[in-house]
């Protein structure tokens, strides 16, 4: 059965969907993985790509609503380690949705913070 994950939208008066990279997405991920962690599996092997890189690339994804083929494009130029359509559609399946919809919140809070903050208008 397929469940329907949350699309992120910006509030409106935010940055347009393309302003972001994914550098800063990342970085938005490893910060929000470090607030909130997630207790690893202690069931079958590693993962070998890391929460905040996948939550980074979901991000990506709905923000710019590209397809897992276009992702896989835009992202084969960035980088020379990337996971593979099927792994990308797994780990964003296994996401819960909870999970994702506290993510989105997160990065809109924190892109909200950013723009009020007196540093921003400089």
């Amino acid at each position: 059965m397929k469940r329907d994950t949350p699309n992120f939208q910006f509030p409106p008066g935010k940055p347009p969907r393309s302003s972001l990279t994914l550098q800063q997405l990342y970085q938005l991920a490893q910060h929000f993985a470090q607030e909130y962690p997630i207790s690893p599996s202690k069931r079958g092997r590693p993962t070998r790509y890391s929460e905040p890189m996948i939550l980074a690339l979901w991000l990506f994804k709905q923000l710019n609503q590209l397809s897992y083929r276009q992702l896989h494009c835009q992202i084969k130029s960035l980088s020379e380690t990337i996971p593979n359509f099927s792994t990308l559609h797994y780990r964003f399946d296994r996401i819960s949705a909870d999970r994702l919809a506290k993510f989105n919140l997160w990065v809109t809070q924190q892109l909200a913070e950013e723009e009020t903050s007196p540093s921003a208008s400089e």
